[in-house]
């Protein structure tokens, strides 16, 4: 089977869905995840769950946990094993799902995209994504400006990025 060519790309933004009256009040429970071309106009936006949005944020913004999340878990577990995390490759979108690979000292394993960049972001390893890929779900828009899937029921709200006094509140201590 033929590869499509990768080309990196770079973490841009995670965005959320807030409450239009409330910028602190995340109204839905899916993150989008925005990779931009390093020396282009493409963006491309990857959904995905609360938990590896949030930890991609964390990293953006330079926040930390009280406690390490999965991603720095799987970045410590192949530093202390001797590995190196060599690259990280979004290799094809299927029925709306994208598919992605981690090169680990020259093997490579099946990855979900998200824990394959939250490992990227944590090991300094690049992001590749798949000429194919870029080209079927690729956008020249703002990264706001993402469409939901259609089968998604998005409530009413605004997108914004996951900012670090946003991930704060969601990381804060209960009273």
């Amino acid at each position: 089977m033929r590869r499509s060519k990768c080309t990196p790309r770079a973490l841009e933004d995670v965005i959320v869905r807030v409450d239009a009256e409330d910028s602190e009040k995340l109204v839905w429970d899916q993150r989008v995840v925005v990779l931009r071309e390093k020396e282009g106009l493409r963006r491309l936006p990857i959904w995905m769950g609360a938990g590896e949005g949030n930890a991609l944020a964390l990293r953006l913004h330079e926040a930390t946990t009280p406690r390490p999340v999965t991603a720095d878990l799987m970045a410590e577990l192949v530093r202390v094993l001797g590995g190196t995390v060599e690259r990280v490759a979004l290799t094809k979108l299927e029925a709306k799902t994208f598919y992605a690979e981690v090169t680990v000292d020259g093997q490579t394993v099946d990855a979900r995209p998200s824990d394959a960049i939250n490992l990227a972001v944590r090991t300094g390893a690049p992001v590749l994504v798949a000429s194919t890929v870029l080209n079927e779900a690729g956008i020249e828009t703002n990264a706001a400006e993402v469409d939901a899937p259609e089968s998604a029921d998005v409530p009413p709200g605004e997108w914004r990025s996951l900012t670090k006094d946003l991930l704060a509140t969601l990381y804060s201590p209960p009273r």
